[in-house]
């Protein structure tokens, strides 16, 4: 047995009255897996979004790398781990979102990105479909519930 048409077009406008906080609650996830995706991809293999190897260590801070133990076949910007750590949501809008480092590294990443002559924190083709999947399947799901 269907619903009445009375029951369906109170739930449409259920569903279209919390759309915008489901956008907001989507946008901040999908940010937070898009800052996941790159930090795997960039610890892991020091690759930039384009495939671009990020440029070797220089020599006094592969020394000193080595002298904390850490690894130094890549460039991972993980030294102290603080740019990565205190990457975040730093701005939203009803149809975006922008991740970034927290205000005490923007400086530390921005010197970076003039260093290397490429932004850190883009996604590469295979991680921005990752995200429209899950954007896809939020969206599918939200209005499946109808």
């Amino acid at each position: 047995m269907s619903k009445p048409i009375d029951i369906w077009v109170n739930d449409f406008s259920a569903i279209l009255n919390n759309f915008p906080s489901f956008v907001d609650g989507v946008l901040r996830n999908v940010a937070l897996d898009a800052k996941a995706l790159i930090e795997k991809r960039v610890v892991d293999t020091g690759v930039s979004a384009s495939g671009t190897p990020y440029t070797p260590y220089s020599n006094y801070w592969r020394r000193e790398r080595q002298k904390r133990g850490k690894q130094v076949d890549h460039k991972d910007f993980m030294f102290t781990r603080s740019m990565w750590r205190n990457t975040g949501i730093v701005g939203i809008t009803p149809a975006s979102v922008t991740i970034g480092p927290a205000s005490q590294d923007r400086h530390k990443a921005q010197y970076n990105v003039d260093r290397e002559k490429v932004e850190i924190l883009d996604l590469n083709e295979k991680e921005v479909a990752m995200i429209e999947k899950a954007i896809e399947f939020e969206i599918n799901k939200y209005f499946g519930s109808l």
